[in-house]
């Protein structure tokens, strides 16, 4: 756990405070790092095809390809895309 507010100086002669909640920060402008929750937010991407809207998700690709991963688009409406059109107010087909 951090201790409270520790300070660390950088090269450059600037310093950098980190804080455990935000009530000991002061006042002023703010600079937020939140690098691992960015990555753990849930993100949905949607297309919209001739069959309707699809999700676009991330498969493994079984080719020799560097990277090991696609995309790909769902072959149905998937919990989200039913979820998007529902906050859109379009008709959703629930048994699908």
């Amino acid at each position: 756990e951090v201790a409270a507010n520790p300070e660390m100086v950088l090269p450059d002669g600037n310093t950098v405070k980190f804080h455990s909640t935000l009530a000991t920060v002061p006042p002023g402008p703010i600079l937020f790092v939140g690098q691992e929750i960015l990555d753990a937010l849930p993100v949905h991407q949607f297309e919209y095809t001739s069959e309707g809207w699809r999700e676009r998700l991330v498969d493994l690709d079984d080719g020799t390809g560097e990277q090991h991963f696609r995309f790909i688009l769902s072959r149905e409406e998937t919990p989200a895309v039913k979820s998007f059109l529902r906050r859109r107010g379009a008709a959703v087909d629930e048994e699908a």
